[in-house]
């Protein structure tokens, strides 16, 4: 959340959309989106991975399939992010988005969606008739 001052005028803005150059990574433009305390928004929040998964340390790959969540709320009420914990995640197991609790704010990304999974890798699919 930032605050713009424009010619004077105070507007209380989220930052929507950056894009950068690709080599000298220089902000090239910005998309600000103006709100107010008493409206709800909607708005995309990156998801942060925590925690460590067995799935992985037996040789799995974590693979991203949601990097951003739809959700709507109040702008002072909005996460920066959203924690996803995958210490009980094992080989072949997902992380799905209605595993998710919010707070203050309401997810709108379908329930169903997978937000992690753990991919089994060909080396170990062979072994599991074994």
């Amino acid at each position: 959340m930032v605050e713009l001052n424009i010619e004077g005028r105070i507007i209380k803005a989220v930052l929507k959309e950056a894009q950068f150059h690709p080599v000298s990574e220089v902000l090239l433009h910005a998309d600000f989106m103006a709100y107010t305390d008493d409206k709800a928004i909607k708005f995309e929040i990156p998801v942060k991975i925590q925690g460590s998964s067995p799935g992985i340390a037996k040789g799995g790959k974590l693979e991203f399939k949601t990097r951003k969540l739809k959700v709507k709320g109040l702008a002072k009420t909005l996460p920066d992010y959203v924690v996803v914990d995958i210490t009980n995640l094992d080989l072949g197991k997902s992380f799905k988005v209605g595993e998710l609790t919010s707070q203050g704010f309401e997810i709108l990304t379908s329930p169903n969606v997978s937000i992690v999974t753990i991919g089994i890798p060909r080396a170990l699919r062979g072994k599991k008739g074994e």
